[in-house]
């Protein structure tokens, strides 16, 4: 007699939080700013995991209902800013099929 023994377990999603330093920036126009996207992982999930994020960063563009990629690091930089850099930046972190957002404002101050 064969006896087939199977064992289904089930993982949980890998859950975390993404945060975006700083959350509000004011920089007057030719200046630049510098923006941070860290991710926290919950209780139990390996450390080696967040080693694999996806990092997509964004500009929400109210008017035009549409946002462009500007960079996939978790860092990101602009400098000569202009009026239209104004506006909520978007990082999107992608995790093992999960992906959660942070987001901070920048305003621009000038002529």
């Amino acid at each position: 007699m064969i006896i087939r023994l199977a064992i289904f377990t089930t993982v949980p999603p890998v859950e975390f939080v993404v945060r975006v330093t700083p959350a509000t920036v004011v920089v007057v126009i030719g200046g630049s700013f510098s923006l941070d996207c860290s991710v926290t992982l919950s209780g139990g999930v390996p450390e080696d995991v967040a080693g694999d994020a996806l990092f997509q960063w964004y500009r929400r563009d109210d008017e035009k209902s549409a946002a462009e990629m500007l960079s996939t690091e978790s860092g990101l930089r602009v400098k000569g800013v202009g009026r239209d850099d104004a506006g909520v930046y978007v990082c999107s972190v992608t995790v093992e099929s999960v992906t959660e957002t942070g987001n901070a404002t920048v305003i621009v101050r000038g002529q």
